[in-house]
């Protein structure tokens, strides 16, 4: 990892909107947003474990739910990987304010692996990355989407309902498809854009992606930038 930081976490969040799409689908062969989120973070303390780095382990929703600190045994990823198979994503999210906590918490200088939606106010959001830069924090983001989300499939009339507050509202998905895709855009865009600022990684990925995809894709990114 950059500049050889020592210490890692993995901060995974546990908020109800990574457990989209519902059981049904889940049946059927998909895999929620946190089961992904599991399976990149399995991949990115591994890779820090063989470069002998430390990882711990940070999950959250609008709390800081667990807090692992970081060792370099492959004993200690398994733990890790151990708790969030126990873990069952719900109530709301809380990003920037955990990115918050976790800068006011961890004092050494560290990589942090954020693993979420990004389904946050990003104004908010931002505010928290700056603050975990300003304690000299790496940063490497992985937003995690569903093809739901990144493609909005849908036909026909159908009720929409937000997973964390139980809102919905019944529309037209194919009246509303342009705008939607256009504000996710620009929405994926800001973050994007922010997170360059900072010189942090983001990584847009979805649920349809492969992992070897994802992770390939995200290091050649990260050699081309150093």
């Amino acid at each position: 990892m950059r500049n050889r930081i020592a210490h890692g976490y993995l901060l995974v969040d546990t908020s109800g909107s990574m457990a989209y799409p519902p059981p049904s689908a889940v049946a059927g062969g998909r895999m929620t947003k946190f089961d992904y989120a599991i399976c990149l973070a399995a991949a990115m303390g591994y890779m820090m474990i063989c470069q002998q780095d430390a990882v711990g382990l940070v999950c959250f929703d609008s709390e800081l739910r667990a807090f692992l600190p970081p060792r370099s045994k492959r004993a200690h990823l398994m733990a890790i990987l151990g708790h969030l198979a126990r873990v069952r994503p719900r109530g709301r999210t809380g990003l920037a304010d955990a990115l918050h906590k976790v800068a006011d918490r961890v004092r050494k200088r560290s990589l942090m692996i954020v693993l979420s939606d990004f389904l946050d106010e990003p104004d908010h959001v931002i505010e928290a990355l700056h603050h975990l830069r300003f304690r000299g924090h790496d940063l490497i983001l992985f937003q995690v989407l569903d093809t739901d989300e990144t493609q909005f499939p849908f036909t026909g009339l159908r009720r929409f309902e937000d997973v964390e507050s139980r809102a919905s509202a019944v529309t037209d998905p194919e009246a509303i498809r342009a705008d939607y895709l256009a504000a996710l855009q620009e929405f994926i865009r800001r973050y994007r854009d922010e997170a360059a600022g900072v010189r942090a990684d983001f990584v847009q990925v979805d649920t349809g992606m492969t992992f070897d995809k994802a992770l390939v894709q995200f290091l050649i990114d990260r050699q081309r930038r150093f």
